[in-house]
């Protein structure tokens, strides 16, 4: 039967799989042995978020991920905001076209302020008390993203 190895970095994270029958000479020295049991839970973990590990002692382990880092969670904020606004240029942009070029408009002015408003509390977010642990604000209702 074919022996699975478990190829780590120096914290223990599995970075890969080599079984010896397929791979041979290429695999790696420091690879951990691991029986078809580990393997599979390992692989069954990962797909529900958790990370492989292998202990000092070979012992396969799955763990949570590391929580995002500020930076991480800026950029995921950013994008997000980046996202609705996009989202939301069409309706700008009608609207400004309709009062350009006709009296009559598809947003009422109660929806173009609520929607200028909206747009406003996106762009300032990054500037909100505890960013980037905030939420997006809520769009209005009509807007329906």
């Amino acid at each position: 039967m074919a022996q699975i190895y478990a190829h780590t970095d120096a914290d223990g994270f599995v970075l890969g799989f080599y079984v010896d029958e397929l791979h041979g000479d290429a695999v790696p020295a420091d690879a951990t042995p691991i029986d078809n049991e580990h393997h599979a839970l390992l692989l069954d973990g990962q797909s529900a978020g958790k990370r492989m590990k292998v202990s000092e002692d070979g012992l396969p382990l799955l763990v949570d991920p590391a929580p995002p880092t500020d930076e991480e969670l800026s950029a995921s904020l950013r994008l997000q905001r980046d996202t609705a606004l996009a989202r939301t240029n069409w309706l700008v942009e009608r609207h400004r076209d309709e009062t350009m070029f006709s009296d009559k408009t598809t947003l009422t002015k109660d929806q173009a302020a609520q929607l200028g408003a909206y747009r406003q509390a996106l762009r300032d977010l990054p500037s909100v008390s505890g960013f980037p642990h905030v939420e997006l604000p809520t769009a209005p209702d009509f807007i329906g993203v």
